[in-house]
């Protein structure tokens, strides 16, 4: 037979079909459309990413196409409206399924209602979603802009007081301001006094206008000239009102109340107050000086409080509390005072304490020291000393110190039972590694195995060097201790050549992660790649062995150091978090052993089980109130074989974690009008490890 050989000419997505001795036919499968020995993948997208549609209009139309490939068997695609900044009481959020039949490639006209309210209202949208149970490729969602079509109300303006204080030997300054509604085109208003107890001899009444232009809102201010005398009088007042020919409407008047220039001590600069104290007067020219919340002092010499941090640095063990210590550095409080406490992240992070912003507040008088807990997480991750900054703020203006610094000891031993992996190490010794580069790499990955119990029954490690050509030096089956290892690894030869990825992860496929050298099923298994830039393409075959890799359970990490290229190394591991750069080797040590034990905790959770998992349902539009608990089933299940080659093929099939038993669930759910409907769902009772009914093979030569 042809198919299967290099003879074979179908397209990689077609199926190819021995018809008789010499003669196949090729076939796309589902999905894709051709002759077979070219297949396009058919796709159905919108004709445009964005469609504009006035609140008015009533309906919003949305179109698809096929946008590559052709439709060989009816193809039904699912156009579901979702909320953006569009809520449901803009538009309709009923899904609508179109239907192309073999050969038809659109447009298909999708109509969805929209509700035009009376509201003014900035410009909203919605979003768009495809989704089909058949095979088909689904381009991007597309959004509806929904153009408002309501007028705004007119605009009122106002005083920005209703009574206004100026002393005699100044002027008086009055505020105006859009209170409610929007200025949509330029609006002229006038401001004018009218006597009350005091007359034109007191005021200066000349009109003024104030215009607001478009999107303004003030405050726009008008300053009033007063006529200092020297008559001795009690206060007196005038009103000032608006006025405008627009269709703003406008406030209620205000009143201006003139202090004569006899008035007590504190209206005048006669005091010698402080800056920031504040002046009373207790009777006819006596008055008292009192210093402003956060200052300290008698009045007439008023200094900023002060708080600080007991210490510049607090240690606590892992499996302690933190306790921070805030001082009165200096002054006297006369007045409460609030301080805030933060924590800031540093090589401490969420999965080391519990953040916190927590207030503080000193009373009035009070001058004992305050303590601020801040609860650890004490893990089994064996990891250096790390820590986090505390900080000191607050909306008054005391004086805070500088940051303190939290350090937070490990206290898990590194004899602690764990669970045992295989890590595989491929060093790179490329002759960009030359000199000195290359001892400090063996120098680190010794350092870094102390941090794990290398030997029978514990951490198994396997090495790579790699260069031009890669070189299997040592399998998981060959080293007894930590002592072995560090020897190995100091006897490791420099290979020197240009970088080749490509080869050095054939070699961890099909050599390294094996059983016949070692490899356990059973356990973790991580392969740490070390990378300094030499490297400047990554090929699809290594991209593809990496993926194969972890579908096998083998996680890969990279260490990109010194001038590596990040966007080249990402192409080969799983998560951000499994690519660690750095300018140092000694750099990556915090993350890389955080990460490697977190994968090898005692216990192995990632084991097949059933895993509680509370859900925010929406089914139909009917949603939870409150999330839901249900069953799934996560985890993983040991691979029922390794890498097997078969005809210059390399061949892995795996287990599952797949649902055993279900139970039935009941919930109510909320729908429209605030009415409740009952679902019934499906949630795992129990789990098994099963054949995944599946096989993946990949090309490595």
């Amino acid at each position: 037979p042809i198919c299967g050989t290099p003879l074979d000419d179908c397209h990689k997505n077609a199926v190819c079909t021995d018809v008789r001795p010499g003669k196949i036919v090729c076939y796309c499968i589902p999905g894709y459309a051709g002759d077979g020995k070219f297949c396009t993948e058919t796709r159905v997208g919108f004709t445009k990413h964005v469609y504009n549609v006035k609140e008015d209009a009533m309906t919003a139309e949305v179109q698809l196409i096929v946008t590559s490939g052709a439709i060989t068997s009816p193809v039904t695609v699912t156009v579901e409206p979702e909320r953006d900044s569009a809520d449901l009481i803009d538009f309709n959020k009923k899904p609508v399924k179109v239907t192309f039949q073999r050969g038809e490639r659109g447009p298909k006209v999708v109509v969805f209602d929209i509700i035009d309210d009376k509201e003014d209202e900035e410009d909203e949208r919605f979003k768009v979603s495809l989704s089909s149970d058949d095979s088909v490729g689904l381009d991007e969602p597309a959004f509806v802009n929904i153009i408002d079509n309501d007028v705004p109300p007119p605009p009122i303006i106002k005083f920005t007081e209703l009574i206004y204080r100026a002393p005699e030997s100044g002027n008086a300054v009055v505020g105006i301001f859009v209170a409610s509604g929007k200025v949509t085109a330029p609006v002229t208003v006038r401001v004018t006094t009218n006597i009350d107890t005091a007359d034109k001899n007191d005021f200066d009444s000349t009109v003024e206008d104030v215009t607001f232009q478009r999107g303004e809102t003030g405050p726009k201010f008008v300053e009033i000239r007063l006529i200092d005398d020297s008559v001795d009088e009690s206060r007196e007042n005038f009103t000032v009102f608006l006025s405008s020919n627009s269709s703003a409407i406008l406030g209620r008047p205000s009143s201006v109340n003139i202090q004569d220039d006899d008035e007590p001590i504190c209206k005048t600069d006669k005091h010698d107050c402080h800056e920031f104290a504040i002046c009373k007067d207790t009777g006819p020219g006596l008055y008292k000086c009192t210093c402003m919340q956060a200052y300290s002092g008698d009045g007439k010499t008023c200094k900023v409080i002060a708080f600080s941090f007991t210490s510049s640095v607090y240690n606590f063990k892992e499996n302690e509390k933190a306790v921070v210590e805030i001082q009165l550095e200096r002054g006297v409080i006369s007045e409460p005072v609030t301080i805030e406490v933060r924590t800031i992240k540093k090589s401490a992070d969420d999965k080391d304490f519990i953040a916190i912003t927590k207030n503080v507040t000193f009373q009035a008088g009070e001058f004992e020291n305050k303590m601020v807990e801040i609860d650890l997480i004490d893990d089994d991750v064996i990891e250096p000393t790390e820590e986090f900054t505390v900080r000191l703020s607050s909306s008054i203006r005391v004086a805070v110190g500088s940051p303190a610094t939290v350090r937070i000891e490990d206290n898990d031993s590194k004899d602690a039972e764990l669970c045992g992996m295989d890590i595989g190490f491929m060093l790179d010794s490329t002759a960009s590694m030359r000199d000195c580069n290359f001892k400090k790499e063996k120098d680190f990955v010794k350092e870094l195995a102390g941090y794990f119990q290398v030997g029978p029954g514990a951490t198994h490690t396997s090495t790579i060097v790699y260069g031009t050509e890669g070189v299997l030096a040592k399998r998981f089956n060959e080293t007894e201790s930590l002592k072995d290892f560090k020897t190995e690894i100091d006897n490791l030869p420099f290979q020197g050549g240009r970088a080749n990825l490509d080869k050095a992860m054939h070699l961890a496929a099909s050599a390294m992660f094996t059983v016949k050298n070692g490899m356990r099923p059973n356990v973790p298994k991580v392969l740490v790649v070390f990378n300094d830039g030499a490297q400047k393409v990554i090929t699809q075959s290594a991209k593809e062995i990496s993926a194969l890799l972890r579908k096998h359970e083998v996680r890969v990490i990279v260490i990109g150091i010194g001038e590596a290229d990040q966007d080249l190394l990402a192409q080969i591991v799983a998560s951000p978090e499994d690519l660690i750069m750095v300018d140092r080797f000694e750099d990556a040590t915090p993350n890389l052993v955080a990460l490697l034990n977190r994968f090898c905790l005692k216990g192995d959770q990632s084991s097949c089980r059933i895993l509680k998992k509370k859900a925010d349902l929406n089914i139909g539009g009917c949603v939870s109130e409150k999330p839901v608990e249900i069953g799934v089933c996560g985890g993983h299940c040991s691979s029922f074989s390794n890498f097997v080659e078969r005809n210059g093929f390399y061949e892995m099939s795996c287990g599952c974690c797949k649902t055993k038993t279900k139970v039935t669930i009941t919930v109510d759910l909320k729908c429209s009008m605030n009415t409740y409907q009952a679902f019934n769902i499906k949630s795992a009772e129990s789990c098994s490890c099963e054949s995944c009914e599946m096989a993946r093979t990949i090309d490595v030569q």
